[in-house]
């Protein structure tokens, strides 16, 4: 059960019965009482558009990672952004550089294959 469905718990029971207490109720489900009481934010607009601005370089080229991704921004935009922020929107996306992979195994050419 994810932190967003126990909190939900949480305030449902509080809603249907008045008698549990907040904390009784984040005891019982494992969850920090602070959490129950903090709001979460969305994106910022400005990191929308970056993002959507992102999945478009990324669907055109899918091998770019986060710095190449970021110089492209800088140039479209002609501003200076954060290659922390891009890295962080990226992985909100679910996006990754695509690259050869490291080479573990090798046969020698002495070794027979049966």
């Amino acid at each position: 059960m994810s932190k967003e469905e126990k909190l939900q718990i949480v305030f449902h029971t509080r809603r249907v019965s008045g008698r549990i207490s907040i904390k009784e109720a984040s005891e019982l489900l494992g969850v920090a009482r602070s959490s129950v009481y903090c709001k979460r934010e969305g994106e910022r607009e400005e990191n929308i558009k970056l993002m959507s601005h992102i999945e478009g370089i990324y669907s055109k080229d899918p091998t770019l990672g986060y710095r190449r991704i970021k110089a492209i921004l800088e140039k479209d935009t002609g501003e200076a952004i954060n290659k922390k922020r891009v890295r962080r929107l990226m992985r909100l996306l679910e996006l990754k550089g695509i690259y050869p992979k490291k080479v573990t195994t090798q046969l020698d050419s002495r070794h027979y294959i049966h």
